[in-house]
């Protein structure tokens, strides 16, 4: 992109709020701003390039805090949402926004080394204990901790809360797909 373009579309961004971003002009904030985005983090677009879930699968709407073995996230229950039942957030969705929470950590951590979202899966779930289901309308709070992480395999242990309250634990291993050749 030349050096006017550029300039450009800097300017514009200027003057526009992060919400009302399009797709280029947020790749242009994101790989040539000098500045860091950092937590807390509430733009979805921006969550949306940490991530490799697309809508309806989203389930993480905040970065609250992020350092190299830690991650808390946010997620509001709206009743939309493919995983209520009865007004209530599944197990299930529970277990999928651990998962997200893990991802958005990865990839976090790439967008702050220039490197590009991965693609991830969950490895294997040696824990997990739901305590209650949170209701449309509650935030779920997740703390995810890094306990080993080594050749695109994390091990971690997480906790969600709403309002302060234990809701679930877990701890999983993620491992990231290979890059192709």
């Amino acid at each position: 992109m030349s050096g006017w373009v550029l300039r450009q579309a800097q300017d514009k961004l200027k003057s526009k709020p992060p919400q009302k971003l399009n797709y280029l002009e947020l790749e242009i904030l994101v790989l040539n701003t000098p500045e860091i985005i950092k937590p807390p983090i509430t733009n979805l677009e921006f969550l949306k390039k940490l991530i490799p879930h697309r809508e309806p699968m989203i389930l993480v709407d905040t970065l609250q805090y992020h350092d190299s073995t830690s991650l808390i996230s946010r997620l509001l229950i709206a009743e939309e949402n493919l995983f209520v039942i009865a007004h209530q957030f599944s197990e299930a969705g529970i277990l999928e926004h651990m998962a997200q929470s893990v991802a958005l950590h990865t990839g976090y951590s790439g967008y702050l080394s220039k490197k590009a979202t991965r693609e991830g899966y969950i490895g294997a779930i040696k824990k997990a204990e739901i305590l209650q289901l949170p209701k449309v309308g509650e935030i779920i709070t997740t703390q995810v901790t890094i306990s080993y992480s080594a050749m695109d395999m994390t091990l971690v242990t997480i906790e969600s809360k709403v309002n302060e309250k234990l809701i679930a634990t877990a701890e999983m291993s993620t491992v990231l797909k290979p890059i192709a050749p």
